[in-house]
């Protein structure tokens, strides 16, 4: 009878620690999963577009959000890592060609923010609920995420 109690309380010992752990863990900074909220504005095959909530503060890339809403259902994509950082390939299973006749465009709302230009239209734009977005001059895992702003993937035909 002893000894059944005393792995009773080693088992809820380790049950409480590891509730412990898992508490702790889950409020760990900078985990993004917090500041990682926008509202869909379109999720399909050709085009995923949102805007990030008043939470972003430029910390979080595209990726980053990518990332969290493939982790949370949200929509999937594909790439990979290259000498410019991550090259998206595929969204919501549509993938690019491999003659690059077809391929992800990004875009957004942020032209200029701080001195620094991070889209301009004259390398193409993309209107969206009566807002034209500029294509970024960054890739998606360097372009940073700012509240309130608007970001875009499009699948494109190539002009040549």
């Amino acid at each position: 009878m002893k000894r059944m109690k005393k792995t009773f309380f080693c088992l809820i010992f380790f049950v409480i620690s590891v509730c412990a752990v898992g508490a702790f863990a889950s409020c760990k900074e900078g985990d993004g999963n917090e500041r990682a909220k926008a509202q869909i504005l379109t999720n399909d095959e050709k085009t995923f577009v949102f805007t990030a909530d008043a939470s972003a503060s430029g910390e979080m890339s595209v990726y980053d959000y990518l990332v969290w809403f493939q982790e949370s259902e949200v929509m999937t994509f594909d790439g990979s890592e290259g000498d410019y950082g991550f090259f998206v390939t595929a969204v919501n299973g549509t993938y690019q060609a491999d003659d690059y006749s077809t391929y992800w465009s990004l875009y957004t709302s942020v032209t200029e923010k701080d001195g620094v230009i991070y889209a301009a239209t004259e390398y193409g734009s993309y209107d969206v609920n009566g807002a034209t977005l500029a294509s970024a001059s960054y890739g998606v895992s360097s372009l940073p995420v700012f509240a309130g702003e608007t970001y875009a993937l499009v699948f494109t035909e190539s002009a040549w």
